[in-house]
């Protein structure tokens, strides 16, 4: 199976909630980069990406489940870290009220790209292998 791009069109709904939070992670960013950056527009965005990203792991992990996916349980440690990690700079956000630095998306963009690779991608041979063998997904 190839690997997954965020420059290609998702094909399904797993996928197209990967797009979403990467966009998200990109809005992030764009707001981060502005010379005169407001903290309250970056509080709101970092609350979207978590509840973006708090949905979509439930998916994925509900999918993983039905699925008997053997990796779940590090797959969803994964997802844990980083929704305490938002959770943990938005706090710090509210309690200093400075604008986060510009490098905090290249962070966000890292983990993601990790995650993908580590285990989205595992997990997604493993459904295809499954679902072109006759199991189920």
């Amino acid at each position: 199976m190839a690997a997954i791009s965020m420059n290609e069109s998702p094909s399904t709904p797993l996928l197209r909630e990967h797009q979403c939070v990467w966009d998200q992670i990109k809005i992030i960013g764009d707001l981060t980069a502005e010379p005169q950056c407001d903290t309250h527009e970056i509080l709101v965005a970092f609350r979207e990406l978590v509840d973006l990203a708090q949905a979509h792991f439930a998916h994925e992990e509900e999918a993983m489940n039905d699925a008997a996916f053997p990796g779940m349980l590090l797959h969803q440690r994964d997802h844990e870290y980083l929704l305490r990690s938002l959770r943990d700079f938005i706090a710090a956000l509210v309690d200093t009220a400075e604008p986060p630095p510009s490098s905090l998306c290249d962070n966000l963009q890292s983990w993601f790209d990790f995650h993908r690779r580590r285990y989205d991608e595992v997990y997604l041979r493993f459904a295809e292998q499954r679902r072109t063998s006759g199991l189920t997904a």
